[in-house]
């Protein structure tokens, strides 16, 4: 990856001093000076970004013939390469179309970071976003075709990990048209994904999730879907780390995405983001297709399927057989009482034969 080169200019040096250090520990390929006197604009053409504090206002420095603060900030933002910082959360901008950036400066490093990536790749064209974490773990789940019970396979792990490891969990689906109704209660108010992604990015006020979430009876959580194309599918990859980063900071230990059989550029790239990618397959053995589809997955993740990718075979018939999966590879068994329809919904049980395998899933990923 490569080096970002930044400068902090602000007239508090130790603010500065601190947030670069943060910054620097977090990504080695972040290379951060700082600059207290906001006057020295030739000091500041080598960087590829200004993080500007604005909070100071006032003359030119005495005694340098410097210019005023927001005149210098007014200079470079013609090049489209400052960051605002401010101390006013209502000032706080994110405008990715123009793209002009106001950030608040005492956000956490993490959040600033993914910020900082997300302009970097607006300006430059280049993915060098990635989603950042706090003490969350990505899990994708994904298969070659439908119909495997990948939304099935990821309740069940949802529940597990709450009911017996006590983790939160978020379910994320990015089907075209998600299927987490089938398993979950609509909200009356109709709060759904597509007017949370409306506030984060075009409001950019940062709503609280909790009125856009439905969950099942374990504490399994997830966004209320649209009516009609899943709103996330409409993401880049640039605003699919700003997503993940929400959903990520902090709340939730496991979010739990389901991929489903796409292999889209954004699909890619949110398994390459993932700390665990499971693998699900048919019931039998290995078909062509099935083969077709562990191989790709190995060549996309690289040296990370040796540590990260788990093979899970999901039995949906009566009489099915495993078939060879490996050492690392879980079984999960048909069990007809275990996953009850009525009329729509769908309620899924841990407690018998589906549960055993499912189970075995969670403890591999906790």
């Amino acid at each position: 990856m490569d080096t970002i080169r930044i400068a902090i200019v602000s007239d508090e040096l130790e603010y500065s001093l601190a947030l670069g250090e943060a910054l620097s520990t977090l990504h080695n390929n972040l290379l951060i000076a700082v600059c207290e006197d906001k006057g020295k604009s030739r000091e500041l053409e080598p960087y590829d970004l200004l993080l500007f504090d604005t909070d100071v206002e006032g003359d030119a420095i005495e005694g340098n013939g410097a210019d005023a603060p927001r005149e210098t900030v007014r200079r470079f933002a013609g090049q489209r390469r400052v960051i605002e910082l401010t101390s006013s959360r209502g000032s706080v901008a994110k405008d990715l179309d123009t793209p002009s950036f106001t950030l608040f400066k005492y956000a956490n490093a993490r959040e600033l970071a993914s910020d900082i990536f997300l302009y970097d790749s607006l300006l430059t064209g280049k993915t060098r976003v990635g989603i950042r974490k706090e003490n969350t773990k990505l899990i994708a789940l994904c298969g070659c075709a439908g119909g495997i019970g990948k939304t099935t396979v990821s309740m069940g792990l949802g529940q597990a990990l709450c009911r017996y490891h006590g983790k939160k969990v978020l379910y994320v689906s990015m089907e075209e048209v998600e299927s987490t109704l089938q398993f979950m209660k609509s909200r009356e108010d109709g709060l759904s994904i597509g007017k949370y992604l409306y506030h984060l990015f075009k409001k950019r006020d940062g709503p609280d999730q909790e009125s856009f979430l439905i969950s099942d009876r374990y504490g399994v959580r997830a966004f209320q879907p649209d009516k009609g194309r899943n709103r996330l599918k409409e993401l880049n990859t640039e605003q699919l780390a700003v997503f993940f980063a929400a959903v990520s900071a902090g709340r939730y230990e496991y979010v739990l995405i389901d991929l489903g059989e796409c292999f889209s550029d954004e699909s890619v790239w949110i398994l390459k983001q993932c700390d665990t990618i499971i693998g699900i397959t048919a019931d039998g053995g290995e078909s062509e297709r099935e083969e077709r589809f562990t191989a790709y997955l190995r060549f996309l993740l690289g040296k990370k399927a040796e540590s990260d990718l788990i093979r899970a075979r999901n039995l949906t018939r009566a009489g099915s057989e495993s078939g060879e999966l490996g050492p690392d590879g879980v079984s999960i068994d048909y069990d007809a009482e275990s996953v009850v329809r009525r009329q729509g919904f769908c309620t899924v049980s841990i407690d018998q034969d589906f549960g055993i395998g499912v189970k075995a899933l969670a403890k591999k990923i906790t």
